[in-house]
């Protein structure tokens, strides 16, 4: 069976709030190749790009975001990976939660998509490059030939952002990699993350993203769990020390990614647009949800969950777990924290103020 690409793609749906969901993807997938290469060395190199016809001498970090790169020296588009590639709705990463449809949203939001990869092929190493395009079968301009590179790696180039994504997209390079962080939060978590480094050449700058997990988000971090009926949730609670995160936050994630997210402005009274720790620092808050519950639910496109938002009665008296139901207890969840907050400042000792160093040392991939 072959696949229209063109047809794919156009019915994805990619909101223009999430101008940065097609490099998430591409950075999960390469996380992932350098998983399946089994390297001690793992490395990420994503590199913004941005309108050179619009930069300014002055704040070069303001210039409009027109597209990423992304390399790593993972296991490249050998011929298994490139099967894989090629076939739609694809099971071959179903066990890590791959729906076979991530890489399309790249055709959603960019122009032109270019790949350029080496890999070991019959104890050699070849290169591999083409073009994905929103027609046909989606691989143009095909080429594999021998190479004289001596490791694995891949790089993906989104270029050419479409209008729409591009005004939407964030352009401090501070900003990108708060949210790199947060949506590939429980990668960063586990010991075997490589290295990922965000490069804003034209900026003249460089952000190591573990290291601003460790300082920004680690030691100040805690995990519990609740229960929504018979179903087990796991809340992460975050500090979020960056001035760029404005509102508090509730992400709810599918196999360590978040799906969605909603402000807690309005659902939790008298909350502060910025709260403050016992030592003085302020901050913003998110709470992380993973669940077996939401990986089951989650849809194709993993921007949505198949759960109904009703709390009526009927459904009460069913048994059928719904958003409001899930909503009432994260958001208890979050009071709870708050108010451990709160007792901190006031010079107790607060529980919910552990360390969650422990849990790197677990794959957060299976729940507890």
């Amino acid at each position: 069976m072959k696949t229209d690409v063109a047809g794919r793609v156009r019915n994805l749906g990619l909101a223009a709030s999430k101008p940065l969901f097609p490099l998430f993807e591409a950075v999960i997938n390469s996380i992932e190749a350098i998983q399946d290469a089994k390297r001690q060395d793992g490395r990420i190199d994503i590199r913004i790009l941005r309108d050179k016809n619009l930069l300014s001498e002055q704040e070069p970090s303001a210039g409009d975001v027109v597209g990423f790169e992304v390399e790593d020296n993972g296991v490249g588009f050998d011929e298994v990976n490139f099967a894989a590639f090629e076939t739609s709705d694809t099971t071959y990463k179903a066990q890590r939660g791959g729906k076979g449809v991530g890489r399309f949203l790249w055709l959603v939001a960019f122009e032109r998509v270019e790949v350029t990869s080496v890999f070991q092929s019959d104890g050699s190493l070849k290169l591999r490059k083409f073009r994905f395009v929103p027609e046909g079968e989606g691989i143009a301009d095909l080429t594999v030939e021998e190479t004289s590179k001596d490791l694995t790696q891949t790089k993906v180039s989104l270029l050419s952002f479409y209008s729409k994504y591009q005004k939407q997209c964030p352009k401090r390079a501070e900003t990108i990699a708060t949210h790199l962080i947060e949506n590939c939060l429980e990668y960063f978590i586990r010991p075997d993350c490589p290295q990922i480094i965000l490069n804003d050449d034209e900026a003249k700058e460089s952000l190591n993203l573990n290291q601003r997990f460790e300082e920004e988000m680690l030691e100040k971090s805690s995990r519990e769990q609740v229960k929504v009926g018979e179903q087990r949730f796991y809340v992460l609670h975050v500090r979020l020390h960056s001035p760029h995160i404005r509102d508090h936050q509730v992400h709810f994630c599918a196999k360590g990614r978040v799906v969605k997210s909603e402000k807690l402005v309005g659902q939790i009274p008298n909350l502060a647009r910025r709260l403050e720790d016992h030592t003085g620092g302020d901050f913003t808050y998110a709470a992380y949800v993973d669940s077996p519950y939401l990986d089951q639910s989650v849809n194709a496109e993993r921007t949505d969950f198949s759960i109904v938002e009703d709390d009526s009665e009927l459904l009460a008296k069913a048994k059928t777990i719904t958003w409001g139901s899930i909503r009432n207890e994260i958001l208890q969840s979050c009071r709870v924290f708050f108010a451990a907050i709160h007792r901190s400042g006031s010079g107790q000792e607060a529980n919910a103020d552990r360390s969650i160093r422990r849990h790197r040392r677990a794959d957060v991939s299976s729940h507890p």
